[in-house]
């Protein structure tokens, strides 16, 4: 549970600090990754708590520069 929250509020995070329309020279691969990657849905099609990684190609390039924005606004606790 503590890892879900954690992926999500890094998530909301990422999706409030970064404003994809005003950052034209995004890498391709990052860009993908804004498009495709999606919470996990049930058949009914209500939002689960994790993120669908089903397509192997998706979520590491928005994953590593969510983590960097995380720390660099103190979401973690800086460990030096």
């Amino acid at each position: 549970m503590m890892e879900t929250s954690q992926t999500r509020m890094r998530c909301e995070l990422l999706s409030r600090i970064l404003d994809r329309r005003r950052s034209p020279r995004v890498c391709r691969q990052l860009l993908k990754d804004f498009e495709r990657v999606h919470w996990k849905t049930d058949p009914s099609g209500n939002m689960l708590k994790d993120i669908d990684k089903s397509d192997p190609a998706r979520t590491h390039v928005s994953d590593a520069l969510g983590y960097m924005i995380a720390k660099e606004f103190a979401m973690y606790p800086r460990v030096d």
